[in-house]
């Protein structure tokens, strides 16, 4: 009886209007970039859909495993394209990702599946 009471209560409030409040601008900031494959990254490419390519932007190897942090101005959306070239010439890559709904990007080779948890940095 005594879980009626506050269940009660709440049905005494005075009803109200609705109002749904609005979402908040979706603005990128920090995402990163897993390498879950099992070869170093030689290049990386960062773009906005629809811009080239242009240059890599990692001077050094990705190992396997290993993450890349990477800050997103506000003006260049929540959108990207990524790709990272591998050891062997192969690609990996995502298209249209959403960094700001879904801030960590986990690249690895299709029909593959990623690499066990513990081995990713």
């Amino acid at each position: 009886m005594r879980h009626l009471i506050p269940l009660a209560g709440l049905m005494l409030l005075p009803p109200g209007p609705v109002r749904s409040q609005p979402l908040p601008d979706r603005q990128p900031g920090l995402f990163r970039v897993v390498n879950a494959t099992d070869q170093d990254g030689m290049q990386f490419y960062l773009v906005r859909p629809g811009e080239a390519w242009g240059n890599s932007r990692i001077g050094h190897p990705l190992a396997p495993g290993a993450a890349l942090t990477l800050r997103a101005s506000p003006a260049s959306g929540c959108k990207v394209n990524l790709r990272l070239v591998l050891a062997d010439g192969q690609e990996v890559g995502a298209r249209d990702h959403d960094i700001c709904a879904l801030p960590t990007v986990t690249l690895h080779r299709p029909g593959l599946p990623p690499p066990a948890r513990g081995r990713l940095a």
